[in-house]
């Protein structure tokens, strides 16, 4: 007997066996998991895109040329001239606006009783501080014009609110002048028409849309103040009329976007939206496309608003030409699937389904009799109210005949027609389902949240052409 203790009840290739058994199982599943595992590191790692809500703007930003109805005043004798009219301010044919003398007497004595005890309005301070602060928050070092600007605007500032006080006290200063220097000491000159005083040129007063070139805006013209301390000399230049409230707006385009805005035009769009970004001012405006030589442009039409800019010649805008609101998706999750159209009612349900989900598609044994052969497919509603669906199917061919289940009537497959979708992965594998596009550029695409069989916040796949339907995702 061997000295070794025995199992009781186990011979030897009994427990050979069990073990052995035992040790398979385990090595199987340990490798199981270890391909499991390997394969799924290995796995590319498809990206995916969640669906948020955003719009799309086509847009043309671009400086555009005032053209208005506006006449240079100039002065009818030599003499020192002061106005008694704010800036910018309206008057009437007949209206007092300046005063000449020729000794500068007058001119002194106005001087005087601007100076004498005269302070700042706050609303003058407010004004000079604001241009500081805007200047200061986006000051350049290349941008001189910028400075330039600066300085005629508090220069205007301070100007207008020497000619407010004047015009405030209008009725008193002008009895003292008389009484004091006699009532042939000065000329009151006033407005041969009726329209808006402004002290700035830049000498296109008479400026024509067929003589709009591109030359007009490489050497941009600047508003010259017209305003002077100084004896002037007859004919010289003394305010700016602007008449009445039409002006336009000629702004330069390529042919693209001239071509694309006569489309528009000829589509029944007559207005576009305009953002002047001198004040971010918002408002519509009709249009017209203008070829002049070999140059494009888009001319706005305006009748109102014109007292904003009387003291500009340019005005940089951004134009709307069409906002498409709804769900955001990258172009690049774009599919076409092949699909046929058909009527609704040709639908059915399969014999243990209550889902419209099948079509009965007519066809002939070898004893030539008639068969139906129900083929599930996958259903595309284009509208509810719609009398046909999109149905697709890789059962289905061109050139097969639907009928209903009575076979009182039948239908054939036509050639396929795209439809654009997308492929969303919200339960681990590619479906796809049809998007109606509003707008697109190179990257992204808002489609209607309405029409489009995709919600906010699905999941889809980032690049469509990695996968194809029915791929499982995890």
């Amino acid at each position: 007997m061997s000295n070794k203790e025995k199992i009781p009840g186990l011979n030897r290739e009994q427990i050979l066996k069990h073990i052995n058994i035992g040790t398979i199982i385990l090595f199987v599943i340990i490798i199981y998991i270890l391909f499991y595992v390997i394969s799924y590191l290995g796995k590319s790692k498809l990206a995916n895109y969640q669906v948020g809500e955003s719009d799309i703007v086509d847009s043309i930003d671009g400086t555009g040329i005032i053209l208005r109805d506006e006449d240079l005043v100039r002065t009818k004798k030599n003499g020192y001239v002061h106005f008694f009219v704010r800036d910018g301010s309206r008057v009437n044919k007949g209206g007092m606006v300046y005063t000449i003398d020729k000794t500068g007497a007058v001119q002194e004595f106005l001087q005087a009783k601007v100076d004498d005890g005269q302070t700042l309005s706050d609303e003058a301070r407010d004004s000079i501080v604001s241009s500081l602060d805007s200047y200061c928050e986006g000051y350049e070092d290349n941008a001189f014009t910028d400075t330039y600007d600066l300085h005629k605007d508090v220069s205007y500032d301070l100007a207008s609110y020497t000619d407010t006080i004047l015009a405030d006290n209008l009725k008193k200063i002008k009895k003292k002048i008389r009484k004091k220097y006699g009532k042939k000491s000065f000329k009151i000159c006033k407005a041969e028409e009726t329209g808006l005083v402004t002290f700035s040129s830049d000498g296109l007063e008479n400026l024509k849309l067929k003589n709009v070139t591109p030359e007009l805006f490489a050497v941009r013209a600047r508003m010259e103040d017209l305003r002077s301390n100084e004896k002037l000399k007859k004919d010289t230049p003394v305010y700016r009329l602007v008449k009445g409230q039409r002006w336009r707006l000629a702004v330069p385009v390529s042919k693209e976007q001239y071509t694309h805005l006569k489309a528009l035009k000829k589509d029944g769009k007559g207005t576009l939206q305009v953002t002047f970004k001198k004040d971010n001012f918002v408002c519509s405006a009709p249009y017209n496309c203008k070829k002049i030589g070999e140059d494009y442009y888009v001319v706005l039409l305006f009748n109102d608003y014109i007292q904003r800019y009387t003291d500009q010649r340019y005005l940089y805008v951004e134009l709307v030409l069409s906002q498409s609101i709804g769900l955001k998706i990258p172009t690049s999750a774009l599919v076409q699937k092949d699909v046929f159209e058909i009527p609704r009612y040709l639908l059915s349900a399969g014999g243990n389904s209550d889902q419209k989900n099948q079509v009965n598609v007519l066809g002939e044994n070898k004893k030539g009799e008639k068969t139906l052969q129900q083929v599930e497919v996958s259903v595309y509603d284009k509208d509810e109210d719609e009398e046909n669906v999109y149905i697709a199917s890789d059962k289905l061919k061109e050139g097969m005949i639907l009928t209903d289940l009575e076979m009182t009537e039948t239908y054939s497959l036509d050639k396929t027609t795209a439809l654009q979708g997308v492929y969303i992965i919200n339960r681990g594998f590619t479906v796809f389902r049809p998007v109606v596009i509003l707008e697109r550029n190179q990257d992204y695409c808002i489609v209607d949240k309405d029409k489009s069989d995709i919600a906010l916040y699905d999941r889809l796949i980032l690049d469509s052409s990695s996968v194809d339907e029915g791929h499982i995702i995890y």
